[in-house]
């Protein structure tokens, strides 16, 4: 699968089945360049993305393990999917 293939998927759904990657991290480095976050998440053998955001100042733009996230949403009290 090519990376705008990828990009549109995760635009439109926020992740990826593992299935579909060859190497997860190569992809990550990319959607990291393309102004995606994401990690794997081992419950559901996804990989979840968000977009970076690009007012946070914490953690490198990582919600999903900032300690800043509360109740689901971020320093700026956006949701955090």
């Amino acid at each position: 699968m090519r990376i705008g293939e990828i990009l549109e998927i995760i635009q439109e759904t926020g992740e990826l089945a593992l299935m579909d990657i060859d190497n997860v991290e190569v992809l990550q480095r990319e959607l990291l360049q393309s102004g995606w976050r994401s990690y794997v998440d081992e419950n559901t053998d996804y990989l979840i993305c968000s977009p970076v955001r690009e007012y946070c100042t914490q953690n490198g733009g990582d919600c999903y393990t900032c300690l800043l996230v509360n109740y689901g949403r971020d320093c700026f009290n956006n949701p955090v999917k």
